[in-house]
């Protein structure tokens, strides 16, 4: 019977709109609790069953499908799944995130992990206005190199 129709033989004189009222009642609430429990007492029903009635389906499979089908239910059954573990790589998606990340995590995304800069190298300066680079040979490392300027001067 359907919450409407056990509404409206209780005597509801309207059982679409007071369906759901007659759940909350103490009354209701202690017979639907005593009749779960008597239901749950004449099943009995317990996990060496649902096991035992796994294994008769597995030998009574008359198809390689059927009998997997079957060793799945029991692995369920059993909670012998193991959850999944996806593992996922983190991209920074902002230039936030990668204005503040610690020099060896930007060197892990970039897969730099392992890079060490050894020899000789050169100060690269820019020349005023005109952006080209000028290649210097002292490696003094008392000032910075000048970055590039723009200039709008058309």
């Amino acid at each position: 019977m359907s919450q409407t129709a056990s509404a409206a033989a209780a005597g509801s004189s309207r059982p679409k709109t007071e369906q759901f009222r007659f759940e909350t009642h103490e009354g209701i609430q202690a017979a639907m609790i005593e009749r779960m429990q008597a239901t749950a007492d004449d099943v009995d029903f317990s996990r060496k069953e649902a096991h035992d009635m796994y294994m008769d389906a597995h030998q009574n499979a008359e198809t390689a499908m059927e009998q997997i089908a079957a060793i799945n239910a029991m692995v369920k059954l059993h909670g012998l799944e193991k959850p999944k573990v996806v593992e996922i790589a983190h991209k920074p998606g902002t230039l936030e995130s990668l204005e503040y990340m610690p020099l060896d995590e930007l060197m892990k995304h970039a897969d730099m992990e392992d890079l060490v800069l050894e020899g000789e190298f050169t100060i690269v300066n820019a020349v005023p206005k005109l952006g080209a680079p000028e290649v210097t040979d002292d490696n003094t490392e008392d000032e910075p190199p000048k970055l590039p300027t723009v200039s709008n001067d058309y």
